[in-house]
């Protein structure tokens, strides 16, 4: 942000994103944007990515044994605690030299501390589920070593200035911190080792059970099992895209001081101007690239279940086929299934929302300091009413599909016994009955778009009013408080940005409740008794004894 925003200059003690250009003439990123950036995108990245690398320890543990103590573990183990350490002593350095600090330089050790402590517990979450090495683990240490990059470059340039030296703790600190972690990078691309003749073994895993004693297979994680590469592809360009999307107020931002700079330099300008272009097309481009992604993967998720059904009709025993009715098959084929490949191009957006909210509230933040907090205090409470919301509609859901399946029986068994209707003159009664039915099923029907409704409205609104507060507290709270047309388009930019995940909120509670309720039903059904093949004997008779 520019030195003329109090709020952020205050927070970092250098708004700029560049300081003077060096004497060869390359710009040279500012320490506010060293402190601020370029360690809370490499954060940020590390932790949306957390409860991947967490899934899939716990599911590698049902087929390995944990890893024994090796030497590439303890090294990786003690690299993420020397770096803790570093990160300690730099947080210390600064709270004892506070009257020269800024509130940025408190927050980025502590920032680290976290995602190398966290690494390090990592490293013995997944010696203990046997997973060898993690992907996740390396790239966010490969993200840290690029953004770095910068600091370590001008730690180097600058070593004769008297604000920054070669021998003060800081630099010292950060050359070692970055010494670490190069080689804590280096020694990521090796993986840990197995005991010897390890194979592969399967661990009983508690699964939920029905009361018939009949264990419920996972759905989800068996289409997961058959489209992670595509779904692991899609969330890397969803979190790519979704960065980018904040790259607009904060070139916009960078532009207006331009413009505002009498002498700032023409190439300044033209950079900005390069980078907004090129940001908007790349964003676009790697937003559509997402959604061809998840919309394939949604289609082949619809083909596979409808075969699966299939396949279990064909083999269902007497006693399943009369607990699973024509109409409950049909419903499961024409509705539960099609809800899976409804959810599947917006799953991502469970972690997407919440990222995007939690981002733009951030830059809302720093743009207007405390003058923000009344739009989080409101951005909090539509969390618990959401919430509410997806668990009453999910109780109607349920039953309006007991109604259906209900209704699809009834009407299964007009057609099938129509010439007894017609004999016993029966059409009237068995209209009433269907229609009463039916009726019951709208009444929840209505209930439950009333709910959506209410929660669609106050998600909608919630963009203006966080807008409307976080203006009136920022103008209000003080005096020298104006409402330059920097903070306002940039704030403006901020809060459009938030209606999209807002808006989203409600349509992904409607169908995650829609698509729990059909994954309840498909499970229910996969695991219905079938035919015993074992009863009928099969004999390969050769062309010579057949009878001719």
């Amino acid at each position: 942000m520019s030195t003329k925003n109090g709020t952020w200059a205050s927070f970092c003690g250098n708004g700029g994103l560049f300081k003077q250009p060096f004497p060869t003439g390359m710009p040279n990123l500012s320490v506010c944007t060293q402190h601020t950036i370029l360690v809370w995108a490499p954060t940020a990245f590390f932790f949306v990515l957390l409860p991947f690398l967490v899934w899939q320890a716990k599911h590698n543990s049902r087929r390995y044994k944990p890893l024994p103590w090796s030497f590439l573990l303890i090294v990786k183990i003690l690299l993420c605690v020397l770096m803790v350490g570093i990160s300690v002593c730099l947080e210390v350095f600064y709270i004892v030299h506070h009257s020269s600090s800024h509130p940025a330089d408190y927050i980025y050790p502590i920032m680290l501390i976290l995602v190398f402590g966290i690494s390090a517990l990592l490293h013995l979450f997944r010696k203990s589920t046997g997973l060898v090495t993690s992907g996740i683990q390396h790239n966010s240490a490969l993200v840290f070593l690029i953004c770095g990059l910068s600091e370590f470059y001008q730690w180097i340039r600058t070593g004769n200035e008297s604000s920054i030296n070669l021998h003060s703790f800081p630099s010292i600190a950060y050359f070692v911190y970055y010494s670490c972690l190069i080689v804590y990078c280096f020694i990521l691309c090796f993986a840990d080792p197995r005991r010897k003749n390890d194979k592969k073994y399967h661990r009983k895993v508690a699964e939920k059970v029905t009361k018939e004693g009949v264990a419920l297979p996972s759905v989800v994680f068996s289409l997961y099992n058959m489209f992670k590469c595509d779904f692991l592809t899609a969330s890397f360009l969803k979190i790519c895209s979704d960065t980018l999307q904040f790259t607009s107020p904060f070139l916009l931002n960078q532009l207006i001081n331009f413009v505002s700079d009498t002498e700032a330099p023409f190439w300044k300008g033209l950079a900005f101007t390069i980078l907004m272009f090129s940001c908007s097309e790349l964003r676009s481009l790697i937003l559509n690239s997402y959604f061809y992604i998840m919309f394939e993967m949604g289609v082949k998720i619809q083909t596979a279940l409808t075969a699966a059904v299939y396949k279990k009709t064909l083999r269902l025993s007497n006693s399943a086929r009369r607990e699973k009715t024509v109409g409950e098959i049909v419903n499961l084929m024409a509705i539960d299934i099609e809800r899976f490949q409804l959810i599947t191009p917006q799953i991502q957006q469970f972690w997407s929302c919440p990222y995007q909210i939690i981002f733009a509230l951030v830059y809302l933040f720093i743009t207007l300091g405390y003058s923000a907090i009344p739009g989080i205090v409101i951005m909090i409470i539509f969390v618990p009413l959401n919430i509410l919301g997806s668990v009453i509609v999910r109780k109607w859901q349920m039953e309006q599909m007991k109604l259906k399946d209900e209704r699809t029986k009834m009407v299964n068994e007009v057609l099938n016994g129509i010439k007894v209707i017609k004999l016993y003159a029966w059409e009237i009664p068995m209209e009433e009955h269907i229609d009463n039915i039916r009726q019951k099923e709208l009444a929840l029907i209505r209930k439950s778009a009333m709910v959506r409704n209410v929660i669609d409205s106050f998600n909608t609104s919630s963009p203006f009013l966080v807008a409307f507060f976080s203006f009136g507290t920022y103008v209000l709270t003080s005096k020298s408080h104006e409402l330059t047309a920097q903070i306002a388009f940039v704030s403006l930019t901020l809060f459009n940005q938030l209606r999209s995940p807002m808006t989203m909120i409600a349509l992904l509670i409607n169908q995650l409740v829609q698509a729990v309720v059909s994954n309840k039903r498909l499970k229910e059904f996969l695991v219905a008794d079938e035919l015993d093949n074992s009863t009928v004997e099969r004999t390969n008779v050769s062309d010579n004894y057949r009878v001719k």
